[in-house]
């Protein structure tokens, strides 16, 4: 059921996409199935960006089922252009973790130009009670990124920084996320190369900055585009460096179309999930927690 549910949910989406294409700059479906040591994990993500005018409207969907446990996501923002490159928007939101349910709203600014943008968020969180400050931006040149972000959680700091080169033929992605001390955090690598037009295989490896390269988890797979919106990909994944090692098998199953995501926050999530092929799915089952994206830190 709940394949056949996400099946009906991309044809939806890209008929909407054929249909509203003056508008709907971006939007997505992508359907995820895990397997971690036994325990399946099965997961459908949409997104959409559309762009009217001096409007915009975005909304990201995350539904989960995680060995039993339902847990979602959802996200909508509304904004205003009120002057070249600069947008004022308001957010609404809901997530449920399979303990606390309840709303989250927000307001943001962003500057957003070709080459680089900015944005500061605020986010309230009631079920969960507590606030979010974000500020995070990015700057691309040639085949490069740079992009970072900064989160005060109740007076708890998060920082992340990272780095994407992007060729034709091949890529690599760097990025580190952590608390108050660099210690305190994870830093993920990954890289991938195209064989063919339809083939790329990669690569990556997530490790903890107080004690590098001696304890992560380490990623080997690859993709397959039908076309230039659909691919499925395949990851086999192993912790190293502890007693227990855990294996993950992942199948992913994505439609996309539309490059350049309207919300400067959701380009730097975009960059992040780039060098960790768990980005999405841990800040999914997260709920309530703080995640770049969806027209806000959520």
């Amino acid at each position: 059921m709940f394949l056949r549910t996400s099946a009906i949910s991309i044809a939806f989406l890209a008929t909407a996409g054929v249909a509203f294409a003056d508008g709907l700059s971006y939007s997505s479906v992508e359907v995820t199935h895990m397997d971690i040591e036994g325990t399946t994990v099965d997961n459908i993500t949409g997104s959409f960006d559309y762009l009217t005018g001096a409007l915009s409207f975005t909304g990201t969907a995350d539904v989960s089922d995680f060995g039993g446990t339902d847990v979602h996501n959802l996200s909508f923002s509304a904004g205003y252009e009120f002057m070249p490159n600069m947008t004022i928007y308001a957010a609404l939101g809901t997530s449920d973790d399979g303990r606390d349910s309840g709303s989250d709203y927000g307001i943001g600014a962003e500057y957003k130009t070709a080459t680089y943008g900015a944005a500061i968020d605020y986010h309230d969180y009631d079920a969960f009670d507590y606030e979010v400050l974000t500020v995070a931006g990015y700057y691309e040149f040639g085949n490069s990124v740079v992009f970072g972000s900064y989160r005060d959680i109740e007076g708890t700091s998060i920082y992340n920084v990272g780095y994407t080169f992007d060729a034709p033929t091949w890529d690599v992605d760097l990025e580190s996320t952590w608390y108050d001390e660099f210690d305190a955090g994870l830093t993920s690598i990954a890289t991938s190369y195209a064989l063919t037009d339809a083939i790329r295989l990669q690569t990556s490896m997530t490790t903890l900055n107080d004690d590098f390269f001696n304890v992560g988890v380490a990623t080997l797979g690859g993709e397959y585009r039908f076309n230039d919106a659909l691919s499925l990909e395949a990851d086999y994944s192993e912790s190293y460096g502890d007693n227990r090692q855990a294996q993950i098998f992942t199948l992913a199953f994505k439609w996309e179309n539309g490059a350049d995501r309207a919300r400067v926050l959701d380009k730097v999530a975009d960059f992040s999930s780039n060098s960790d092929p768990y980005y999405d799915l841990f800040t999914e089952l997260s709920a309530g927690g703080v995640r770049l994206g969806g027209g806000g830190a959520r």
